[in-house]
C-alpha cells in the first residue's frame, strides 16, 4: 500500500512539499489516536469516529486537522465543521485578547530588562 504522503499528493498534486509534510504528520497522528496502527486510507472516511475524537478539541487546533481531512476525503461533515471552526477562530482573533495560555506565559517589560541585563553582564564577563 502506498505511503500516506503519496496518497495525499495523489489527491492534491499541487500542494507544496511543506503542506504535504504537515498534512502527513497531522493525519498519521490522528489515525493512530483514533484507529491504531497500520494506516488504511479508507478509514479517514469514518467521520463518526473521527468527529467523536475531535469533539472536545479547541477550534483553532481542530480546524487544521479538519483541513487535512478535507484534502484527502472532501467529506461535507469535515468541511462544514472546519468552516465553523474557522469562523470561531476569526471571531476570537478579532477580539485581540490573550488566551489563558498566553497570559500564563507572558513576560513583562521588567522581566525582559532583567534577562537582558543578565545576558549583557555574562557576555561582558566572557570577554575578560
Amino acid at each position: 500500500m502506498e505511503h500516506l504522503k503519496d496518497y495525499i499528493h495523489s489527491k492534491r498534486p499541487n500542494l507544496s512539499n511543506s503542506s504535504l509534510i504537515t498534512y502527513t504528520s497531522i493525519l498519521k497522528n490522528l489515525y493512530h489516536k483514533v484507529f491504531g496502527n497500520d494506516v488504511d486510507f479508507h478509514k479517514f472516511d469514518d467521520a463518526q469516529s473521527i468527529l467523536h475524537y475531535l469533539k472536545d478539541m479547541a477550534p483553532n487546533r481542530r480546524k487544521t486537522i479538519l483541513s487535512a481531512l478535507v484534502v484527502i476525503t472532501d467529506k461535507k461533515e469535515y468541511r462544514d465543521l472546519m468552516m465553523e471552526d474557522v469562523q470561531e477562530y476569526n471571531k476570537d482573533i478579532s477580539k485581540q485578547e490573550k488566551t489563558p495560555e498566553q497570559i500564563a506565559s507572558w513576560v513583562n517589560g521588567d522581566e525582559i530588562k532583567g534577562i537582558w541585563d543578565d545576558l549583557k553582564r555574562n557576555a561582558e564577563l566572557a570577554t575578560i
